[in-house]
């Protein structure tokens, strides 16, 4: 048998040559990268066997590729992807899935779980006799081209009272301007715990979350609780060192100044004159140590020790200083009225 005779490509022009140079350096798709090479390789006169040793391929693949080059010229060197295989699941199937994705196992008379998983969704379609087969990749590829989202069910809430933005209104503006002489009373804004549908997840279209009521018809109305605790281990700073004082003075009935000293000379106490604690109560200055026990005392309703109130103003104290130490521009007048 003879020797195959030699191939090589068409004579190529300097500006060609420029070209498949430019596609063997800089081509991002493989195959037309190694073609452009096969075929420069071939053009500055190397042979068929050279070329496969080099570039590692048959002798019948570079035969072809300087054939190719020949007859379409750089056409040849982009490569013709094929569709690959056929899809075994219709496009009919493919939305019938979708269908089944979005409903809920219960409807299927299914206890055993809540919301599909890929997994236990597939398990069902081969059940039902949808699909032969199918993987749980392709399942997720299905509902993603079918824009099937896997989606946090949400909650609407809204009210049917006439008058609720006006009273909404209402109440924030309480929040942001609270009254100079009222109480502040913090508490949990959480109403008392109700039996009520909690949220899940399910399988939906895209920006359609399934819709669950928020809640059920009360017709016999709701009891809340609601208490306060005087808990002076509770305050931490001036603002509401002052705060507590101020509710004392209001829930022994709103005594006076001069009636909060008569009723500490009455007790033997003289270190607690009405101008000073006046200009305490209106956030002047802080108080003293002792004038906070003996105001407690003359007030007569906190039903906490002595000593957790000296604590209490240790604290306060402890804070007044550490931010006038942090800040040069504070003085103890502004700590106290800082709310």
């Amino acid at each position: 048998m003879g020797r195959r005779p030699s191939v090589f490509v068409r004579p190529v022009t300097m500006e060609e040559g420029r070209k498949l140079q430019r596609i063997s350096r800089s081509a991002k798709d493989p195959a037309k990268l190694r073609r452009a090479t096969v075929v420069l390789m071939s053009a500055q006169g190397q042979t068929v066997k050279d070329i496969t040793t080099l570039m590692q391929v048959g002798e019948a693949y570079v035969r072809d590729v300087i054939h190719a080059f020949n007859e379409r010229g750089f056409d040849a060197l982009a490569p013709q992807w094929s569709g690959g295989r056929p899809k075994t699941i219709s496009d009919q199937v493919r939305e019938h899935i979708c269908l089944i994705a979005r409903t809920s196992p219960a409807d299927w008379k299914i206890t055993a779980f809540s919301p599909w998983s890929l997994s236990k969704l597939a398990d069902h379609l081969i059940k039902q006799k949808v699909t032969a087969a199918v993987s749980r990749e392709t399942l997720r590829r299905i509902l993603r081209a079918g824009k099937v989202s896997w989606m946090t069910t949400t909650t609407w809430k809204a009210s049917t009272d006439p008058e609720f933005i006006a009273k909404m209104h209402r109440v924030l503006a309480l929040y942001d301007t609270p009254p100079t002489d009222g109480r502040v009373i913090r508490v949990d804004e959480s109403g008392p715990l109700n039996p009520m549908p909690r949220k899940g997840k399910a399988w939906r279209p895209v920006r359609r979350p399934r819709r669950l009521r928020a809640t059920y018809n009360r017709y016999n109305g709701v009891r809340h609780m609601l208490a306060a605790l005087d808990r002076p281990e509770f305050i931490h700073t001036p603002a509401q060192l002052l705060q507590a004082m101020r509710a004392m003075q209001l829930e022994a009935g709103g005594l006076s100044l001069r009636a909060l000293e008569a009723r500490a000379t009455s007790h033997g106490v003289t270190l607690l004159p009405h101008s000073t604690v006046g200009a305490v109560l209106r956030g002047e200055r802080m108080p003293s140590k002792m004038l906070l026990v003996h105001f407690v005392e003359a007030c007569g309703v906190s039903r906490a020790p002595t000593g957790v109130w000296e604590d209490a103003w240790e604290r306060a104290d402890a804070y007044r200083q550490w931010a006038t130490g942090n800040d040069r521009q504070h003085d103890g007048r502004q700590l106290v009225r800082a709310a």
